[in-house]
């Protein structure tokens, strides 16, 4: 047998209607349609069996076929029930929004991105997270959407609870900076006022014990205590500079009773007369108020940043610059030295680096650090303002 089409019309002819028949052999055709339906089927079919939820809808979110992957997302036993529930109520209300501004943008001919995420809400309440990919098909030869959906939940879930325990480690190293603050506190307290008060209650006594020992007859016992005497006073002499420096060191009292630029300045005077490195200090503010948390934090980086130089870079020179603007302000710490290596910063030297990073980044701030082999190292601190930070980064307001 042999497929044919027979198209009729009737004519006119010496007064007589005459039947005009035309066959046409239509066998490539039927082949074609069939072999376009047996595509179309196994198509279908393919759908039907991946391990991915695909639907098809049309331009204004119709549900049109829903393979049984996506009836299990949604935990609907046909398509008709998935259909008959509103779309309102298939989405959580923010991926709901999403979904209308999708749509008003496909209506009026603006098509958007063809991957993105979405949460929908089960049929028995539970949230899900979806990652969608959606292009154009043709379905019953009529343009429509094919959307195929990946069910992301337990990937989002472990990327939520690795952020919360990156975030109850970011919060239990703040606790411990600011623990390790108020011990040093304490400590350079009792240093200053209990050891320093000895050393010159004790540098009293023997001046009194010096007094009475020139009464002394026997010139040898005189002269031999004498010099211990003295001996130890010069003792006494150089150790009370040392605690006072280690007092400063542990909790610079500048930093309290000055503020934050006070205390950057007088820390870089007093690493130049130490290390006898050249320090130039550049600063647009004289005095700026970020509180007791942050002044701490930045100063130990200034700190840990000269420290660096000193063991590290065999500097000569040392720029150090305070900028503060509307949207931030910047610390900067330059040198003039030997520069490093980028996979440096991954050696266990870095740990100072990590240390900075991890003070700054509970204020929402930054930390950068860039050099170059024989040019030197930058230290580049940036931090929003008040204003441009979120509410517990704020620290104290001091």
């Amino acid at each position: 047998l042999i497929p044919v089409e027979i198209n009729t019309s009737v004519v006119q002819r010496g007064g007589e209607g005459i039947v005009l028949a035309f066959v046409r052999d239509i066998t490539e055709r039927k082949q074609a349609e069939e072999t376009l339906w047996e595509s179309e089927e196994n198509f279908r079919l393919s759908l039907d069996d991946s391990p991915l939820g695909v639907r098809i809808s049309t331009i204004g979110g119709e549900t049109i076929y829903a393979n049984r992957e996506i009836l299990d997302i949604y935990s609907y036993g046909s398509i008709e029930e998935l259909k008959k529930t509103p779309l309102k109520e298939r989405y959580t209300s923010e991926s709901y929004a999403n979904f209308e501004l999708r749509k008003e943008k496909r209506l009026r001919g603006e098509f958007g991105p063809s991957e993105y995420e979405i949460s929908i809400v089960r049929k028995n309440g539970e949230i899900r997270h979806l990652h969608v990919f959606r292009k154009e098909v043709f379905w019953n030869n009529t343009r429509q959407f094919q959307t195929i959906y990946q069910d992301i939940t337990e990937r989002k879930r472990s990327e939520e609870a690795l952020l919360n325990s990156r975030e109850e480690m970011r919060s239990l190293s703040s606790r411990l900076q600011v623990a390790r603050e108020e011990e040093r506190i304490r400590i350079a307290r009792k240093i200053h006022d209990e050891i320093g008060g000895l050393l010159t209650g004790l540098k009293i006594d023997l001046s009194l014990l010096l007094k009475t020992s020139l009464e002394i007859q026997d010139k040898t016992i005189k002269k031999s205590l004498l010099d211990g005497i003295e001996s130890m006073i010069k003792s006494i002499d150089v150790s009370v500079p040392e605690i006072r420096r280690l007092a400063m060191e542990l909790r610079p009292g500048v930093l309290d009773e000055l503020g934050f630029v006070a205390a950057i300045e007088w820390h870089l005077h007093d690493f130049q007369k130490r290390t006898g490195i050249t320090c130039q200090w550049i600063s647009s503010v004289k005095y700026i108020n970020v509180g007791i948390d942050l002044s701490t934090a930045l100063f130990r980086i200034f700190q840990e940043a000269l420290t660096n130089v000193a063991r590290h870079s065999g500097a000569t020179e040392v720029r150090a610059y305070l900028r503060a603007g509307e949207q931030s302000f910047v610390l900067e710490v330059e040198d003039n030295g030997k520069g490093f290596e980028k996979e440096n910063l991954l050696s266990s030297e870095s740990l100072g680096f990590m240390g900075m990073k991890e003070r700054v980044q509970m204020f929402g701030g930054s930390v950068t650090i860039t050099g170059k082999p024989g040019i030197g190292t930058k230290v580049t601190v940036n931090i929003p303002s008040m204003e441009k930070r979120k509410p517990d980064q704020e620290g104290d307001a001091g």
